[in-house]
């Protein structure tokens, strides 16, 4: 990736050799330079674009945004989010405040981790894997990556990767999860959105009967064994269940979103 960088206090000016120039707002963290990697970011998708080829006979095909049949960033983010919680210390936290990072239980811990820590990015077919030092921001937060010319050449490296083999499998980051919670139980999925557990039973008249098992008062496990066992009632024909989930709708204040709907499929 060659070009030239002209630095402030707040952001970079890059220049590339055809010209171009970008202008990257940065962070300053003892004496490092942190960028904010996004998909929605325009100097971020130039910079990490400059690798792949570009249809110049129409200007739409130029300005396709081709970071975005990639997933690199995703990746990242989940890595981030792994090495987060590796390093917080929940010992002491029941399960369900976990993911409660303004908690006071919770701040102690977070307020103790280091700013800066080192995940080890990915090898992508034939782009080698590099040493990445992100900003120690917490889950579902903006992802804060080092601003080095190995790390722009690394992700435009495997931008280009990604779109020359053609064959992405994307992953948003809330759809990771660091076990296959909710797998083994047929019927039920991960509303990641609700913190909960998605339950769902079709009956012999075609009708969908849902529930959300929230796992913020229960945590994890017995949010997932209760709707592994309203399942079952379903199946054994116990249809007094269908309303179980009333009270802790409320609980949630969701407006009752979380009482059993019924649809027909």
């Amino acid at each position: 990736m060659a070009g030239n960088s002209f630095e402030w206090d707040d952001c970079v000016l890059i220049k590339f050799g055809t010209g171009k120039v970008v202008t990257l707002p940065v962070e300053r963290v003892d004496g490092r330079t942190f960028f904010h990697l996004v998909k929605s970011s325009s100097p971020v998708r130039h910079l990490l674009q400059s690798k792949c080829d570009h249809d110049t006979t129409t200007k739409q095909a130029r300005v396709l945004h081709k970071i975005y049949n990639t997933n690199i960033v995703e990746r990242i983010t989940a890595l981030r989010d792994d090495q987060f919680k590796s390093m917080l210390t929940t010992d002491h936290v029941p399960e369900y405040l976990r993911n409660r990072y303004g908690n006071k239980r919770m701040r102690a811990g977070v307020l103790g981790l280091p700013q800066v820590f080192e995940v080890e990015a990915p090898s992508v077919d034939q782009v080698a894997g590099v040493t990445m030092a992100l900003l120690g921001t917490k889950p579902k937060s903006k992802l804060m990556a080092e601003l080095t010319v190995a790390n722009l050449d690394y992700l435009a490296s495997v931008v280009e990767q990604q779109n020359s083999s053609g064959h992405i499998l994307k992953q948003h980051p809330r759809t990771h999860v660091d076990a296959p919670e909710g797998t083994s139980v047929p019927g039920v999925t991960i509303a990641h959105s609700r913190e909960a557990y998605l339950a769902k039973f079709k009956d012999n008249d075609g009708v969908v009967h849902t529930k959300l098992a929230f796992w913020k008062k229960v945590g994890k496990n017995s949010a997932l064994q209760e709707a592994s066992e309203w399942i079952q009632s379903w199946a054994d024909g116990d249809e007094s269940v269908s309303h179980d989930n009333a009270d802790i709708a409320a609980e949630d204040g969701s407006n009752n979103e979380g009482v059993v709907t019924s649809s027909v499929a």
